[in-house]
């Protein structure tokens, strides 16, 4: 598991173990709104350690993962109804950059771009002063883009930009 790599391996039974684990992480955060969303259906609850997952294996549900190969190759342990599409992106070929935005990029150098998406994090303001930190250590110049971790909620230099929302692939 990516979460506890080792240099060698333990063999079959840290895999399983891992893998668990790694459901597990997957599931919980998501077990609230899944049930209520069951019981609005009329459906009992998923179970506690295993949600859906055994039945899903179990019935080989279809299953769509929204990355790149390129990123997680496919493993043939999957099985074959386990998809790898690509990222899902949408059509936002009509966003236009603030004027703002064009006037920073066209200023100096080709920024880095440190955003988390829709991850967040504990303290956006501690989070935001490390990436200014280690922008200011690399001289470089940077775009945040705030995401669900809302950084960029400080005084920012000069050299750093506070974006809102940017499509990736713009």
């Amino acid at each position: 598991m990516s979460l506890l790599p080792l240099q060698f391996s333990l063999g079959s039974w840290y895999n399983r173990l891992t893998y668990y684990m790694g459901q597990q992480l997957a599931w919980h955060p998501f077990r609230k709104a899944i049930n209520a969303f069951r019981d609005e259906l009329g459906l009992p609850p998923a179970s506690f350690w295993w949600g859906n997952m055994r039945r899903m294996k179990r019935e080989r549900v279809p299953v769509i993962q929204g990355f790149s190969e390129h990123v997680i190759p496919t493993q043939p342990e999957w099985g074959d109804h386990v998809y790898t599409t690509g990222y899902w992106t949408l059509d936002e070929s009509s966003w236009e950059p603030s004027a703002a935005l064009v006037k920073f990029l066209e200023a100096g150098e080709p920024p880095v771009f440190i955003g988390f998406g829709s991850m967040p994090v504990p303290d956006p303001t501690v989070t935001t002063r490390l990436i200014l930190e280690a922008l200011r250590r690399a001289g470089k110049r940077g775009v945040l883009g705030a995401g669900w971790a809302k950084i960029g909620a400080v005084e920012l230099p000069e050299t750093v930009f506070a974006l809102d929302y940017a499509p990736y692939a713009w």
